[in-house]
């Protein structure tokens, strides 16, 4: 009987096995590398992104408010970490006279404002949807909610290091039970846009190592 068949095999198998854990290893040093490597990361403005031509003014009005407060939230939260990251939040005026006569998209536009700060990253925050409640926080006629996408790129473009999608309208707990705990923190009241904004943040820049 050939034994040679089935041992090359296993001795394959180890192989692979062995070269599997050494790179899982690797992965933690690397990121820590990355990490590190961040010293500064620009903020870029807070954005509105309409996805409709057919928007209402009133929403249009909205969504401009939304960017405002969405930029002080941003701006505490940031400002809250405790990291060795050094974060540049930049105004609009300051964005228009770096950007000059630079045209691009939003992004290409951020990472060349982010390389004339020198930085090493730059965020950018939009913000699709921020509809205020209408009522009080024990009874409304529509609830509060908010839409935010957020990247945090490298100056070249070479990597996004985080993203994340936040979107919720408050629904009443009848709704949708599973929403007992955030209801129970939330003191079974219904929220602002403002503070569902604030959980967002917290929720989506807190599972990023850089925002954190």
């Amino acid at each position: 009987m050939n034994r040679t068949l089935p041992f090359f095999q296993n001795f394959v198998l180890l192989a692979a096995l062995l070269l599997l854990t050494s790179c899982a290893t690797v992965e933690p040093e690397q990121e820590q590398v990355a990490m590190s490597s961040l010293k500064t990361i620009t903020v870029f403005p807070v954005q509105t992104v309409e996805r409709t031509h057919h928007f209402k003014d009133s929403t249009k009005q909205q969504l401009e408010a939304g960017a405002y407060t969405f930029t002080s939230l941003l701006a505490q939260y940031l400002t809250g970490i405790q990291s060795e990251t050094s974060f540049q939040i930049i105004s609009n005026e300051q964005m228009e006279s770096l950007l000059g006569q630079y045209h691009g998209d939003i992004f290409s536009q951020a990472r060349f404002v982010s390389s004339q700060m020198n930085s090493d990253a730059v965020l950018v925050v939009t913000v699709e949807r921020f509809r205020e409640r209408d009522g009080t926080q024990y009874s409304v006629e529509a609830p509060a909610s908010v839409s935010f996408e957020y990247k945090l790129l490298r100056n070249d473009g070479s990597q996004i290091l985080c993203n994340g999608i936040f979107e919720e309208t408050q629904v009443p707990l009848t709704d949708n039970i599973f929403t007992l705990k955030k209801a129970r923190k939330r003191g079974f009241k219904w929220i602002t846009a403002e503070d569902l904004a604030r959980e967002g943040i917290k929720e989506k820049f807190g599972s990023c190592p850089y925002l954190k």
